[in-house]
């Protein structure tokens, strides 16, 4: 499972206390927040031992394996089609690029595999309040886009759960996304991946990755690894080793 925007770590250790997946892979872009997951996580146990019965009588570890990576949520350091689902808590409305995280979520997604993700999205009061200075979704949307990529705004909701479904909806390599709940300022949003998938990130990019700049190429290349094992073998060194 990729908890993607982790923040503080609160779903990541929900997941892993859950024990559904082998292993929670948690990612954010703030050094501090990946610290206060690793420090959350980190607790004697974080580690599954044993198992426990599931619904449909087979075994599960009674905890997941937990890694944490800081990376940015535009370029994602794992390959292809590796994670069985993602989910992302209230962050989507913090992107300053939408349409390239969502992108990115579906490329390490298995086909078939499910992303959900909550929105934060503006309330009655406050469209109305808009609507009567003149202001509808598509200027808003407008304003969005400059406050992001001008002004450095850090946090804005979408429009109306509409415009937060489709955000996500116009993702390539996904399908069947819907809006599985709606309240006053939040709002669910479930989608598939396809079974194929074409490449997605411009191969003329540069991105920073750990520290060091590397060319989009030499990132999506044939020899690229599967860095979510990488990490999780050096948690778990650091862990019997009683490292940080």
């Amino acid at each position: 499972l990729l908890d993607l925007g982790c923040g503080s770590g609160v779903f990541t250790e929900r997941f892993a206390a859950e024990g559904e997946y082998d292993a929670v892979i948690a990612v954010d872009d703030a050094t501090r927040l990946c610290e206060a997951v690793a420090r959350r996580t980190s607790h004697d146990g974080a580690r599954g031992e044993g198992s426990i019965a599931s619904r449909s009588g087979s075994r599960r570890p009674a905890r997941s394996t937990v890694a944490v990576v800081l990376a940015s949520l535009e370029d994602l350091p794992f390959q292809d089609s590796v994670f069985d689902a993602a989910h992302s808590s209230s962050g989507a409305h913090t992107w300053r690029r939408p349409a390239r995280v969502v992108e990115e979520a579906a490329r390490v997604l298995k086909p078939g595999g499910v992303l959900v993700a909550t929105v934060a999205v503006l309330d009655d009061a406050s469209r109305r309040a808009m609507a009567a200075r003149g202001v509808d979704a598509a200027a808003y949307a407008e304003k969005r886009e400059r406050c992001f990529l001008a002004n450095g705004t850090s946090a804005m909701p979408f429009w109306d759960a509409e415009m937060a479904r489709a955000a996500f909806a116009k993702a390539t390599d996904l399908e069947r996304c819907e809006l599985e709940s709606v309240d006053q300022t939040f709002a669910m949003v479930t989608c598939s991946k396809k079974s194929r998938r074409g490449s997605l990130v411009p191969a003329g990019r540069v991105i920073k990755r750990a520290g060091v700049a590397v060319s989009a190429r030499e990132h999506r290349g044939s020899e690229k690894r599967n860095n979510a094992v990488q990490h999780m073998g050096r948690a778990l060194e650091s862990e019997a080793g009683g490292a940080r």
